[in-house]
């Protein structure tokens, strides 16, 4: 080892932060020229496959445009899909007037109960209104 390599090292490890005593591997430099070649070279294969993709989508272009259509199905196409049937009963599907009937068996639930408890609500009252007297 030379004195001039011992120095640097030296200063290196003294100081690891200073970036005029870092040395740079001459084998990782060497490795990543040769990766940034291959990306460059791959990139440029790319680029001719796309312009050569390119060219063949417009040449086909180029023959659909300049051919007569060929019709492969002969069944038109429907012009509206079949409408479904219109419920008769005011304009509500099924699902409505069921949703509309669950509203009405749930009031008359609680019209039910408050049928019931009145008589018991009545009795309390009188009988809260004579203790209290």
């Amino acid at each position: 080892m030379s004195d001039e390599q011992a120095d640097i090292t030296t200063s290196y490890v003294l100081y690891p932060n200073n970036s005029s005593a870092a040395l740079e591997n001459p084998k990782r430099v060497a490795a990543g020229k040769a990766i940034a070649e291959k990306t460059r070279q791959v990139w440029e294969e790319q680029k001719k496959a796309l312009a050569k993709a390119a060219v063949i989508i417009a040449n086909n272009e180029v023959k659909k445009d300049t051919s007569e259509p060929v019709n492969a199905d002969p069944t038109p196409e429907p012009a509206d899909p079949p409408q479904p049937p219109e419920s008769v009963y005011w304009g509500f599907s099924t699902t409505q007037w069921l949703m509309a009937g669950g509203i009405v068996v749930g009031l008359l639930r609680l019209y039910s109960k408050e049928k019931r408890s009145r008589p018991l609500v009545q009795i309390f009252s009188i009988h809260s209104r004579t203790m209290s007297s």
